[in-house]
């Protein structure tokens, strides 16, 4: 049910500030979804939501998604609207047929898209015929926009999370080498272009990756005498 027309202004300036909330911090990309789609129940009068996100696997339908306003929003880019679902029963049998089973009589679908990217889409249901006024239209599409830059910003952090993740591991492996070279520099009087490839050639001779034989030379678990001991390879 949507709230009074009094309460409304108020209620679509929380909207977006919820939603413009999920754009930092770890808030789940499904919440974020629910969020939207509580959202427009509330502010529009719809009486359901269903959603796509092919990306993130993430689908308020069962598992076998069907052809619908959703899927053809999303394959389009461009809003679909459908005043009567029964106008639709034989381009999308298996969506028409389950939303009379489920009450519903018209659908409005939008992209979740930034600039020329569509990531997904959402779809409003309702139980009455008709088409909804222009105005919520614009409003359900600038919800659906605000999501789109939340799911965005959302995955480049995710990026920038896995991005650091990775250049700390290899940051740790390269001081963990360099330590090693150290130690058996030290101990067979070699330079440290000599001390590498010892480290080198016994990790190809024992099928071990480098910073594994490293982290060995380094806590004693690898002899460092005999790495000294065994001729090293060439490039």
């Amino acid at each position: 049910m949507t709230i009074k027309q009094g309460d409304r202004e108020q209620a679509i300036c929380e909207a977006f500030v919820s939603l413009a909330d999920t754009a930092v911090g770890t808030c789940d990309v499904n919440d974020l979804m629910w969020r939207l789609t509580k959202h427009c129940i509330q502010l529009l009068p719809v009486d359901a939501g269903e959603f796509l996100l092919p990306g993130q696997h993430l689908e308020l339908f069962p598992p076998d998604f069907e052809d619908g306003p959703c899927l053809a929003s999303f394959t389009t880019g461009r809003p679909i609207t459908v005043a009567n679902l029964l106008t639709v029963a034989q381009r999308w049998p298996r969506f028409a047929a389950r939303a009379d089973a489920e009450g519903f009589r018209s659908a409005h679908a939008v992209p979740l898209r930034l600039r020329d990217e569509t990531i997904g889409a959402v779809a409003l249901l309702s139980t009455r015929i008709g088409l909804l006024p222009v105005s919520d239209l614009r409003l359900f599409q600038a919800l659906a926009d605000a999501t789109a830059i939340c799911l965005v910003q959302q995955r480049e952090i995710r990026h920038h999370t896995v991005l650091a993740g990775q250049l700390q591991t290899a940051l740790d492996s390269r001081v963990i080498i360099e330590q090693a070279k150290g130690i058996l520099a030290e101990r067979g009087r070699l330079d440290m272009s000599e001390a590498f490839a010892r480290l080198r050639t016994h990790a190809r001779n024992t099928n071990q990756r480098l910073n594994k034989i490293a982290h060995g030379v380094v806590d004693g678990t690898v002899p460092a005498d005999e790495l000294l001991e065994a001729a090293a390879d060439r490039p």
